[in-house]
């Protein structure tokens, strides 16, 4: 959405090209270790990384030694602490403890400066959260499902936008992931957008007449559905932007489709207004995908955005809800994985939403 503009959130007026350079590199390995059980396993063995394993960290662009990043796996919870603390503006609370570790692991530093641009744009989604609509008892009811997903989902809830509006370009899915908790049915047909462009954009124009135009703004242009499966999914996009001037947001599990992915990335990246747009948002449901995303996209093409690791064995919790309930009860109540190695990073990687929509 538009709230996450590079204006208020962008690296580059914050760090230098190395430290960009460096932080993409560190996203990159962060997002292997939460895909790849194997990896954390070796991480936590006295013989370390074996030799291919090291030669793929090399190969997907990641230059530091191992033990520079090690306080990822062997400090989590400090990691998670420190964080924290930078991310609130407290660091100078920090317990000596923390402060040792930093000065031991000069990137953790860099990490949590980081991990602070992304966390500023809660701001922008504070903001959001407060407009208004004509409607009061909309407002009223909006407010109560804002406030008991912050006190749900923790840090998680101060993190999302909580968009009014979401539309369905598609009937069902053509993907059906594993832990889709809509658990949508098969893709059986799409909108036709060049047919239907001005009833669409007539529905857009009526939301903003209903409930303001800065709401109208607030929407997800897909819901249960995957944007891939409509061939002029990106159209919609353009047409809404000029319309309302919003950017929306994209989240797509079809990460096998390499020229889906750059055109979307030309998309919110190749912008006159030189605005950083955190999307979109790549959905990772194998180890496999993530290893020919890696392989294919430099930790620089990919630094602004979000890959969401969706891995059966990954140690964020699923909300336990449609598809899901299909799996084996041992991977519902978080089996699959090593409970300590769960323990460990849940404090990083915490559960998410089945849906962040307040609205329609």
């Amino acid at each position: 959405m538009s709230y996450y503009s590079g204006d208020r959130c962008g690296d580059e007026q914050l760090f230098t090209p190395e430290q960009i350079k460096q932080f993409s590199q560190l996203k990159r390995f962060s997002e292997w270790m939460q895909a790849d059980s194997k990896l954390r396993a070796a991480l936590d063995t006295e013989e370390g990384l074996s030799t291919e394993q090291e030669q793929w960290m090399r190969k997907i662009g990641i230059e530091f030694e191992i033990e520079e990043i090690s306080f990822f796996w062997k400090h989590p919870f400090d990691v998670n602490a420190y964080v924290t603390l930078v991310t609130k503006d407290r660091e100078d609370e920090a317990e000596d403890h923390l402060k040792e570790l930093v000065v031991k692991y000069p990137l953790l530093k860099l990490w949590a400066q980081y991990m602070k641009t992304r966390c500023d744009c809660t701001e922008f989604l504070e903001q959001w959260g407060h407009l208004a609509s004509p409607n009061e008892k909309f407002n009223a009811w909006r407010k109560r499902r804002i406030n008991s997903a912050k006190s749900e989902l923790g840090f998680f809830g101060m993190r999302i936008g909580h968009p009014v509006f979401a539309f369905e370009l598609n009937a069902g899915c053509s993907v059906g992931c594993w832990f889709c908790s809509f658990a949508t049915e098969k893709l059986s047909r799409t909108f036709n957008y060049p047919e239907k462009r001005e009833e669409a954009l007539s529905i857009v124009r009526q939301c903003g007449e209903l409930f303001g135009k800065e709401m109208a703004m607030m929407a997800l242009p897909y819901y249960r559905t995957e944007p891939h499966d409509n061939p002029h999914y990106l159209d919609f996009l353009k047409d809404f932007e000029k319309e309302t001037g919003a950017v929306l947001c994209t989240s797509t599990a079809v990460c096998h489709d390499f020229k889906w992915i750059r055109d979307l990335l030309d998309y919110y990246q190749k912008r006159e207004d030189g605005r950083i747009y955190y999307w979109p948002r790549l959905s990772i449901l194998t180890l496999d995908i993530l290893r020919k995303i890696h392989e294919s996209f430099t930790p620089m093409e990919v630094k602004d955005i979000e890959l969401l690791i969706q891995v059966k064995d990954n140690v964020r919790p699923k909300v336990t809800g449609g598809r899901i309930l299909e799996e084996q009860a041992g991977l519902r109540a978080g089996g699959g994985f090593d409970s300590r190695d769960r323990i460990s990073l849940l404090s990083i990687f915490p559960q998410g939403t089945k849906a962040c929509v307040r609205g329609f």
